[in-house]
């Protein structure tokens, strides 16, 4: 026997004091925020706060020529990989093995370590290419539950979700925003308020966590002395929400753009110079008080003016084209990554000279696998197909913080760029002492030291290995 307990599917109705509790037994204190700062009548439903603030927001109003407030909103939303979430687990003795479909193994490698009171020594996640994820596969999923029936059962175990179970597993979180700004007659922005509401669904994952990544990009690429920014995860009875491409910065754009067209329209500004002299600009300082480099914003939106102006529609904005009604629109984005974070990269270098570069990164359809080995095969000097991307096995590559936040090419990249710097010195080195004659004296080409001036003087890649190891 059961009783239906009432339950909360607003947001901003679960954040009232008298709004039925998500969780029983979890209090201010434990959420993710300073209690102090969030008044108590918001209830017991928070789950994560941020706020940021920068000048003086009420004097903003009093100088402003035009201030426009308005309601966004956006709908919670599944990621809808084309492969569903899928988990094999085999438990021998205190040893662990998963086959998951997951973006960051060694975090999941960590996260089972922890659970079942293991060292990580005893686990093994090896990451098969991933039929996409976009964020829904990251963190602890199906494994834990797979790896307890493996132990209970004493045999591997599959789990493979049908897609409406894919739906309950993890969202993204719908969002509430209120946007406040305020412009002076000829389109300069003066001040901005944003009050942002995050629909957390019933358990955390890390939208709290998507707070802050909401909060600190929430007034967009542009220039504002007076901004006020408050941010809140808030629990509900619905599935749980995390991160979906991009963290939360989509939803915001989507808030802060139409707010640029509704100003621009307001005052008769053509819309692309209105965010033309508010955009930031290489040496800026973010909201947050960063000094912002290598910002080609301006530039950009230059280029898509001139394309614009060379090829106009055929039929003009607005107007209908049989079924069709043609228009064009300009949209300014920023978003935040993960940084910084970690990467690591083994390379090895076999006694043939081929190179296999060991990685912790997931091939999940973006071309990972491309691009590392492009990025080695540049890096060490060798033919693309003399190099192999090994993917995610903890038994064998090394940590990676995950396949997400943007973050994997470049980081991982440069893990391999320094890999291969130091690979190569190695192979100067021994290949000096071979040739007899000075490292400076050697480059390096296609797979093989050659001696500068002296085309015949030289040795493969796997010649030196074998030279040198035996």
């Amino acid at each position: 026997e059961y009783k239906e307990l009432p339950a909360v599917f607003d947001a901003r109705e679960a954040m009232r004091a008298n709004a039925p509790a998500v969780h029983d037994g979890i209090t201010r204190s434990a959420a993710i925020f300073d209690p102090a700062q969030v008044p108590e009548a918001r209830g017991a439903n928070i789950c994560g706060h941020f706020r940021l603030s920068k000048g003086d927001v009420a004097q903003a109003w009093k100088e402003a020529d035009h201030v426009s407030e308005q309601i966004y909103t956006a709908a919670q939303t599944q990621h809808c990989a084309f492969e569903p979430h899928a988990v094999v687990a085999r438990v021998t003795g205190d040893r662990i093995e998963v086959w998951s479909s997951t973006q960051n193994p060694s975090v999941v490698q960590t996260q089972l370590a922890e659970l079942f009171e293991l060292p990580v020594s005893r686990i093994r996640v090896v990451a098969l290419p991933l039929g996409s994820g976009y964020g829904s596969k990251l963190y602890l999923k199906l494994e834990p539950m797979a790896v307890a029936l493996a132990m209970k059962v004493g045999r591997p175990v599959k789990i493979v979700l049908a897609r409406d179970e894919v739906f309950l597993t993890l969202t993204e979180p719908g969002v509430w925003v209120r946007m406040k700004t305020a412009v002076s007659r000829d389109g300069k922005l003066l001040g901005r308020e944003i009050e942002a509401v995050l629909d957390t669904g019933a358990y955390a994952e890390i939208t709290a966590r998507l707070a802050r990544g909401v909060g600190l990009t929430a007034a967009g690429p542009y220039r504002i002395p007076n901004l006020a920014v408050e941010v809140f995860a808030v629990y509900t009875n619905k599935p749980p929400a995390g991160a979906l491409r991009g963290v939360m910065t989509r939803q915001l754009c989507w808030a802060y753009e139409q707010e640029m067209d509704r100003i621009a329209e307001r005052l008769r500004i053509d819309p692309i110079d209105i965010r033309r002299q508010n955009l930031l600009a290489n040496g800026d300082a973010m909201h947050t008080g960063e000094n912002l480099q290598a910002v080609g914003l301006k530039e950009c939106l230059e280029r898509v003016q001139a394309a614009l102006d060379r090829h106009p529609a055929a039929v003009e904005p607005g107007e209908r084209d049989g079924s069709l009604v043609r228009a064009w629109g300009v949209a300014c984005f920023i978003k935040h990554t993960m940084t910084p974070s970690l990467s690591l990269a083994d390379l090895r270098l076999e006694d043939d000279g081929s190179l296999s570069v060991h990685v912790g990164s997931v091939e999940m359809g973006q071309g990972m696998s491309t691009a590392l080995a492009q990025i080695a095969a540049d890096a060490i000097g060798l033919p693309i197909g003399q190099v192999s991307t090994v993917f995610a096995d903890t038994s064998s590559s090394p940590y990676d913080q995950g396949t997400n936040s943007s973050r994997a090419v470049f980081h991982m990249g440069r893990a391999i760029v320094e890999g291969a710097a130091r690979l190569k010195n190695e192979l100067l080195a021994r290949a000096s002492e071979l040739l007899e004659v000075a490292p400076a004296d050697l480059e390096i080409r296609d797979g093989q030291v050659t001696v500068r001036g002296h085309p015949d003087s030289r040795l493969g890649f796997g010649e030196i290995v074998k030279r040198v190891f035996g």
